[in-house]
Formats: C-alpha cells, sequence, structure tokens
C-alpha cells in the first residue's frame, strides 16, 4: 500500500480528467466517482498463475479458494481545490499494479508542471547555421534563425 500527495498548478477539473485518463490507461474500473473531489477504480486479481497451475495439478480446490482470496488492486483519488488554478491531488493505493498507476500519474503531472529547462533557451540563442544569402553565421533569436550580418530572419 503506498501513498501520493500533489500539488498541481492546474484547475481541479482538468487534474480530474487526466486522473480518469490515466486510469482507463490502466486497465482499471472506476467503482465510485464524486465528481472534482474523488474516484476510486479497482483493477484485477493479484495473483501468480504458476501458483494457480501448481495447485490445479495438487490440489483443485485449494486453486480456486487462493484465486478468490486474492486481493484486488485498488486506487483512491480525492482533489482540494486550493484555489481557482491549483489544487491537491492525494492518491492511494494498494497492490503492485495501484504502485504503477501511482508512478504513472506521476509521471503526467511531473511533466505538466516542469518549467522550461533553462540550458534549451541557452542552446536556442547560441546555435549557429551559415545565412544562405551572405555566409556568414546565423544565430538562433526568437525561436527563428537570425543573420546579424544581413540583420534578417531567415
Amino acid at each position: 500500500m503506498s501513498s501520493f500527495s500533489m500539488d498541481v498548478k492546474f484547475p481541479v477539473g482538468e487534474v480530474f480528467s487526466e486522473i480518469q485518463r490515466c486510469i482507463g490507461k490502466a486497465n482499471y474500473k472506476v467503482t465510485s466517482i464524486v465528481p472534482d473531489q474523488m474516484v476510486i477504480a479497482e483493477g484485477k486479481r493479484e495473483f501468480s498463475w504458476g501458483i494457480v497451475l501448481v495447485l490445479v495439478l495438487l490440489i483443485w480446490p485449494f486453486a480456486i479458494v487462493y484465486y478468490f482470496t486474492r486481493q484486488k488492486s485498488s486506487v483512491t483519488a480525492t482533489f482540494t481545490k486550493d484555489n481557482e488554478n491549483e489544487c491537491t491531488v492525494t492518491i492511494t493505493s494498494n497492490g503492485k499494479t495501484g504502485d504503477n498507476l501511482i508512478e504513472l500519474v506521476k509521471y503526467v503531472f511531473q511533466e505538466e508542471n516542469k518549467d522550461p529547462d533553462p540550458q534549451l533557451k541557452i542552446q536556442e540563442e547560441t546555435q549557429f547555421w551559415v545565412c544562405p544569402n551572405c555566409g556568414d553565421d546565423t544565430q538562433m533569436k526568437d525561436s527563428k534563425q537570425y543573420c546579424p550580418s544581413c540583420k534578417t530572419y531567415i
């Protein structure tokens, strides 16, 4: 069982929709939903096919008992609205696939919250190419190729 909480700089409605997409990607079935507040979803039973096979071959009634006593993985996501454009997401899971779903949600929201890389801007401003008009080096300026000799964007 694991838990995860994150402050997100998006309206609660957008975050709620994104969590539902992640739940769908993980093949979970939504069992309970309160719009913009909470989602509860269940996955499949977590068991080992090897154990089931051995039990079927040796003592088949125990295979049935083993299967039905394995817990289903589940995820509960709650949303707390901080203000119009920010919210807090808290996700609790049990089972290995529930933990995988938490990792997916972390990845999605860390990518969306990430500020542009400052190194990328430096690379963009210092990248040089050759100007087709004068043959001098050009550089990136305002996300376009610029020739300082010709004083034109290419």
